[in-house]
C-alpha cells in the first residue's frame, strides 16, 4: 500500500482494541477462570466498534507516524475506551522495544 502511494518504504503501525466482548468470548470453551474474569471485566469491555477505533485512528490520523502504537488512553484506559473517548498513541512494552527480540 505504501509503495502505491508513493513512498520509498512501506510504513507500519501497531494497534490494540483493549478489552472487547465478542464471539470468542461468548463461544469458546470456558473454565471457572475464564467465566470468572469475563464476569468482572464484561461491565468494562468495549464492543467491536470501540475495538475498532485504534486501527482506525492509525489509519487515518494525520498525527500517526510509522511505528506508532496505538490503544485506548488515559488512566483507566478501558472505561474511558467504553465511554467513547479517543483512541490514541500508547507506551509498548518494554520487550516490544528489545532489539534482540526485534532480530528474531
Amino acid at each position: 500500500l505504501g509503495r502505491t502511494a508513493g513512498l520509498k518504504q512501506p510504513t507500519a503501525y501497531s494497534a490494540h482494541p483493549g478489552y472487547v466482548i465478542g464471539q470468542l468470548q461468548a463461544l469458546g470453551k470456558r473454565g471457572i477462570g475464564e467465566k470468572f474474569i469475563y464476569v468482572v471485566m464484561s461491565p468494562t469491555a468495549g464492543t467491536y466498534e470501540t475495538g475498532a477505533r485504534p486501527a482506525l485512528y492509525a489509519a487515518t490520523s494525520s498525527a500517526a507516524t510509522p511505528g506508532d502504537f496505538f490503544g485506548p488512553t488515559g488512566w483507566m484506559p478501558l472505561l474511558k475506551h467504553l465511554k467513547g473517548k479517543h483512541s490514541g498513541e500508547v507506551k509498548a512494552s518494554k520487550l516490544a522495544h528489545d532489539p534482540e527480540l526485534r532480530k528474531k
